[in-house]
């Protein structure tokens, strides 16, 4: 039908589409390794019956087929009405009202160049001679791991400070499960995982939440970013929130199982901001996350509203960033497969800023009693969290 409509996926991620189904074949990573049960049939067997066939039919469509129908456009707006498309879902995903593509493209050319000046300016303090690419690899080289388990135990020793410090002068304690499990990207998932992902544990507590960094190469890891990231992932971020919500008796099971992406998100990167950074790199390293962010609403806005190319978005990218190419070339691969997804993180955080700041100026302002009514609901839409938090 989406053939016959001209509504079809870009070549760029039919491609890898065929790849992913290929890697899932050869790896067999559909296989249960872990079963308790004596069971009188081979499980693994009557599973591989199901899988290959619908595997290779897959394949065989993608491969003889859609290929060929698919597009080498990337953007929604390439599409039959799709800027009208592209506004409908990032509403959606935004969870408000009246909020233009235009103001959001705006703002993120603002924060990139805000972001830009801080970064120089710590670049001055190091009295660095070179641009802030050649600066950003001296931090890095200087603030290395040295092997895997280097990387975990430093992550671990982090969130140990953090739920010492941020969580005591930040907030009244009410999570009873602070503690998340931090373990690498699992190996036949590390080619297509981002460097960094949480999820979130059970609705009766009995599953840790668990936060996975990225081990494929540990050298493409370093210390810069890894107070921001576990702020973000872990304590008070995505772990502190889930767990805050799953706990609390007055918040109704369907709010619970609610997911608001860009309160979630914005909750993470408005956490950020508590972070001590007490050396220079580490306040460095929160920078280059949030110019990620910044950047994230210029080409998701570029991408499918006014029509960039893949070439035009990678070169934005690839001249504010301070990743990898190939990391460059997954991330441009995430705006083009899930559109208004990467407008969240600091569209959310704006919104929950504007809250705090405007509470900010009573002489009776508590930042715990703040950040608890922030939590209170659950993740809630953006627009019923600004109407419950003014009430």
């Amino acid at each position: 039908q989406g053939i016959d409509k001209k509504i079809v996926l870009p070549k760029i991620l039919t491609q890898k589409l065929i790849e992913q189904f290929k890697a899932f074949k050869k790896n067999k990573s559909y296989k249960n390794t872990k079963i308790k049960f004596k069971l009188d049939y081979d499980f693994n067997k009557e599973v591989e019956k199901l899988v290959i066939p619908a595997l290779n039919a897959m394949i065989n469509f993608l491969e003889n087929i859609y290929l060929k129908k698919s597009r080498n456009s990337i953007g929604l707006c390439d599409l039959p009405n799709g800027k009208n498309l592209y506004k409908l879902v990032a509403s959606n995903l935004l969870t408000l009202n009246n909020i233009s593509i235009e103001s959001i493209h705006n703002y993120g050319l603002k924060e990139v160049s805000r972001l830009q000046k801080e970064m120089n300016n710590i670049k001055s303090e190091f009295n660095f001679k070179g641009n802030l690419k050649d600066f950003a690899s001296y931090l890095k080289k200087q603030n290395s791991f040295s092997s895997n388990k280097d990387v975990i135990n430093y992550y671990k020793g982090l969130l140990k400070k953090i739920n010492e410090t941020v969580i005591l002068e930040y907030f009244n304690n009410k999570v009873k499960n602070m503690d998340c499990e931090i373990l690498p990207v699992p190996k036949f998932n590390e080619e297509f995982s981002p460097e960094a992902y949480y999820i979130s544990g059970d609705i009766q507590n009995k599953r840790k939440g668990k936060f996975y960094i990225n081990l494929r190469n540990y050298k493409e890891n370093n210390k810069l970013e890894a107070e921001a990231l576990v702020l973000h992932e872990t304590n008070p971020g995505h772990h502190y929130q889930s767990t805050f919500a799953n706990e609390n008796k007055d918040i109704p099971l369907f709010l619970k199982m609610n997911y608001s992406e860009a309160y979630s998100e914005g909750w993470a990167l408005y956490v950020e901001n508590m972070g001590e950074y007490d050396t220079l790199e580490s306040l460095f390293g929160k920078y280059i996350n949030e110019m990620l962010r910044a950047v994230r609403l210029v080409v998701d806005t570029g991408i499918h509203y006014y029509g960039w190319s893949y070439k035009k978005t990678y070169n934005y990218c690839k001249k504010y960033l301070f990743d990898f190419d190939f990391q460059i070339h997954n991330q441009v691969l995430r705006y083009i497969s899930d559109p208004g997804q990467a407008l969240c993180y600091k569209i959310g955080e704006k919104v929950i800023l504007d809250l705090v700041n405007k509470k900010n100026s009573n002489s009776d302002f508590d930042i715990k009693k703040i950040n608890e009514k922030l939590l209170e609901n659950g993740a809630i839409p953006l627009f019923l969290l600004k109407e419950k938090f003014n009430s």
